[in-house]
């Protein structure tokens, strides 16, 4: 959604990435006050089926082996991530429950193991560094 507000094109991604897959970051992540110390590359749990263009102006940041833009940076604090680390094992179990869902589900070569991966670190990273770059705290 902040992609297209940015004016960049929106569209289906070759592929879905909905489970466990490893996110690389980009040189410039290695300096960025969000991503920087995450090492590359590091699981993170996905669920989309459309990608983007980088919006003009932005700084590249992630990507991963089935979608190329996967986080950005636009101006000092709008950030753009593709990628889920806010994500919790009972969050994907309910997604994975959801009739909504079930048919990107039904499609998995095998189930989603919620606690495959423990993110939470993770996640406090990526928000402090932003709250703190926001300068929220």
């Amino acid at each position: 959604m902040i992609a297209k507000a940015l004016g960049a094109r929106v569209y289906r991604n070759p592929e879905k990435e909905i489970g466990w897959f490893p996110i690389r970051f980009t040189q410039a992540a290695g300096a960025d006050p969000v991503f920087s110390g995450i090492p590359s590359p590091t699981m993170f749990f996905h669920w989309h089926g459309e990608t983007f263009d980088l919006p003009a102006g932005a700084e590249w940041l992630a990507y991963s082996d089935r979608c190329r833009h996967q986080a950005y940076r636009y101006g000092d604090n709008v950030y753009g991530v593709q990628f889920h680390p806010e994500i919790t094992p009972a969050m994907i179990e309910d997604w994975s429950a959801q009739p909504v869902n079930c048919g990107d589900v039904d499609d998995l070569p095998c189930p989603i193991d919620p606690h495959a991966f423990d993110t939470a670190h993770l996640a406090r990273h990526v928000m402090e560094g932003w709250l703190k770059e926001s300068k929220l705290i």
